[in-house]
């Protein structure tokens, strides 16, 4: 792992980008993360994105979610993701219905899974 406390591995599929994150879960990872997720897809020209972030470790409560959605997403709106899926381990219904309202409320439509097939699945 190098000094951004992330790795990301970048798979274009037919139709999305399937993105497989490691590393330690922060607000600040997460942030760097996501802007890297845009970049990604914009060079690989796709529009939807599959995140498999089950290899992150760390805690992320309601407040950093709030602060991402509020401060990364809202520059990011309109710049090439239309939709994104994130594959997490399932640990709470309430953090994962915040985390999917807040990028709705934001223009992204953005959807938590427990499985990459899941997700894959909603991708078709």
């Amino acid at each position: 792992m190098d000094q951004k406390g992330y790795e990301l591995s970048i798979e274009p599929k037919e139709g999305y980008l399937l993105i497989t994150a490691v590393g330690l879960r922060t607000r600040e990872t997460v942030s760097a993360m996501t802007r890297e997720v845009f970049d990604a897809a914009v060079t690989h020209e796709k529009k939807s994105v599959v995140i498999d972030v089950r290899g992150m470790r760390g805690g992320f409560g309601i407040m950093d979610i709030y602060l991402l959605v509020s401060d990364v997403f809202e520059t990011l709106r309109g710049k090439g993701i239309r939709r994104a899926a994130v594959v997490d381990v399932r640990s709470s219904p309430m953090r994962e219905a915040f985390l999917e309202t807040a990028a709705r409320n934001r223009g992204f439509n953005l959807r938590v899974f427990a499985d990459t097939e899941e997700a894959e699945q909603w991708m078709a």
